[in-house]
């Protein structure tokens, strides 16, 4: 099966959540950090660092009284992605109050509220509940 970066990460901590491990090590490029910030921005993931060069250690959100943390939906395709486009992008919106929509635009990832802001749509990489 062929992986795009992003959905190595976002499998990475789905994985992570469901074994309840603590954290995991990836080697990320400066494209896969900027989703990586905002995944921490929407409090999927609790912190990360840089270990050496590329390698970074990735805590997602989690606690011991809960199940997990913040469960992710991948959309994320190679062949045939998701296309959403701003119109539907606020059709969509009114239909999901609680959840985010992470796309990949034209100006990197962005949330939905973010892409209506700019007036963009994109591919649907996930979505957060």
């Amino acid at each position: 099966m062929v992986y795009t970066k992003s959905t190595l990460l976002l499998n990475h901590i789905n994985m992570t959540v469901a074994a309840k491990m603590y954290f995991f090590d990836i080697p990320l490029t400066n494209r896969m950090l900027r989703l990586l910030h905002l995944l921490h921005r929407l409090n999927v993931v609790r912190r990360f660092h840089r270990l050496t060069g590329t390698v970074y250690r990735i805590y997602p959100t989690f606690t011991s009284v809960t199940a997990a943390g913040r469960p992710l939906k991948i959309y994320s395709r190679v062949s045939a992605p998701i296309t959403l486009t701003c119109r539907s992008l606020k059709l969509l919106i009114g239909t999901t109050y609680t959840t985010h929509l992470i796309l990949e635009t034209s100006c990197g990832f962005l949330s939905h509220k973010e892409a209506l802001r700019r007036k963009v749509g994109g591919k649907l990489i996930c979505i957060v509940r």
